[in-house]
């Protein structure tokens, strides 16, 4: 009877030790498994991430192209020449009538008044300036 007392002891500890080796073996099983899905996650997650980075990277690049070539021309030089002020003229008269875009008029007025040493923006009737303008053809 002892016998089968103390078999029956280690039967339990042997099933106690056996089911709850089981029950981590599956547990372990499960959380390998889940890791698994989670890295597939992020993977898929970065892949798209990566595709959607490649596609605005290439719409970036060909709207620039695009942009190019629209503006290819010949390359604009700098041309001075002196004008006479006339009554009523402002500098942002001639920013836009000798500014031809090359660069913002409120600069272009800034650069206007460091060449003639102007601390104001007044100008006098009979005054003269020097301006500057651009043009792509070559002048003597």
């Amino acid at each position: 009877m002892k016998d089968r007392i103390s078999s029956v002891k280690n039967f339990k500890k042997y099933y106690n030790n056996y089911a709850g080796n089981n029950n981590l073996k599956i547990s372990g099983h499960l959380k390998k498994r889940n890791f698994t899905r989670n890295n597939n996650s992020l993977r898929a997650i970065f892949v798209i991430f990566m595709l959607i980075m490649f596609t605005v990277a290439v719409s970036h690049l060909m709207t620039v192209s695009a942009s190019d070539e629209g503006h290819k021309s010949e390359p604009q030089l700098r041309y001075y020449t002196s004008i006479s002020i006339e009554a009523d003229e402002t500098l942002w008269n001639i920013a836009e009538e000798y500014n031809n875009g090359e660069e913002s008029n409120t600069h272009y007025i800034n650069s206007i008044k460091s060449l003639n040493n102007m601390n104001s923006d007044t100008l006098y009737s009979g005054q003269n300036l020097i301006v500057y303008y651009f043009s792509s053809e070559i002048k003597n």
